[in-house]
């Protein structure tokens, strides 16, 4: 297992890679993103997102890391503007 931190924009991510399965030709990247950066304890948010990579389709792990970082965001952002499409329905009168 190892843990790296990723930048996107102003935004930071924790991503711990598991390599318990890399024997099988894929591992786990678990991405969270730090809200509490000054923090010691409780650093990043409490779940995150857990994606399977197939280390071979990549050129290094680390390019996986930061794809899966984007995808993470992109699922983010989906899910925002479902929540705020509820909130302004529920607005209505």
């Amino acid at each position: 297992m190892k843990k790296v931190i990723v930048k996107n924009g102003r935004r930071e991510f924790q991503c711990t890679v598991n390599f318990e399965d890399a024997r099988y030709g894929y591992c786990r990247v678990t991405v969270k993103e730090i809200i509490r950066p000054d923090r010691k304890f409780f650093k990043t948010e409490f779940f995150g997102e857990s994606y399977m990579i197939w280390i071979d389709d990549y050129n290094s792990i680390m390019e996986a890391v930061e794809e899966k970082v984007e995808k993470y965001i992109e699922e983010q952002e989906f899910d925002d503007k479902i929540i705020q499409k509820i909130r302004e329905f529920e607005n209505i009168e």
